[in-house]
Formats: structure tokens, sequence, C-alpha cells
């Protein structure tokens, strides 16, 4: 038996508008790595990895103040969701011989 537990947070404004800001930072690197995914392959025709994008990411936190102040496992935990999203679509994509599923048969 698994037992979880449920904490309900009250954060004060200045706490809720950190939050908001690690949201709003975590949104665009997700965003912008799908984009870099998605312009690789268009021009390319190769994948960027997950590793790729770690070393992609270790090169902006060089060059870019801002994205220090998140930290990097939290900015390495989005990059991981992005290449599992990719890996499930793929997945699901082979098991389906190539054939996308429309919206009328996921309901």
């Amino acid at each position: 038996m698994i037992l979880t537990y449920r904490y309900r947070l009250l954060p004060l404004k200045c706490q809720h508008r950190a939050l908001e800001r690690l949201c709003a930072a975590q949104r665009e690197l997700y965003n912008a790595a799908l984009e870099e995914r998605i312009d690789c392959y268009r021009k390319t025709g190769k994948t960027r990895t997950y590793i790729d994008q770690c070393k992609t990411l270790t090169e902006c936190r060089r060059e870019f103040s801002e994205w220090c102040e998140q930290p990097v496992k939290l900015q390495r935990w989005t990059l991981k969701r992005l290449d599992d999203a990719f890996q499930g679509f793929f997945r699901r994509l082979k098991a389906r011989r190539g054939k996308a599923a429309s919206r009328e048969g996921l309901k």
C-alpha cells in the first residue's frame, strides 16, 4: 500500500511571484527546446537528444546570467520531460505502424 500526503501551499505574495517566475522560465525553456528539436529535424533530418540539449543548456548558462538564477537540476528535469514526451510519441507511432492517431480515435 502506498500512502500519499497532500499539503496545501499558502505562499506569501513575494513567494507566489517567485513561483510564477520559475514556472514561466521552465515553460520558456521547454518551448525553446521543443523548437530546437523541430528546427534541427527540419534542417538536417536528425533529432536532438537529451544529452545534446543538456550540453546546449550548459553553454547558455555560461552566456546568460539570468539562466543561472534557476537550479540546473530543475532545468535538466524540464529537458528530460521533453525527451520522455518525444520517446513516448515515437513509441506509440511505431506501435501504430507509422499512423498518427486522429483526435476522434482518442475519445
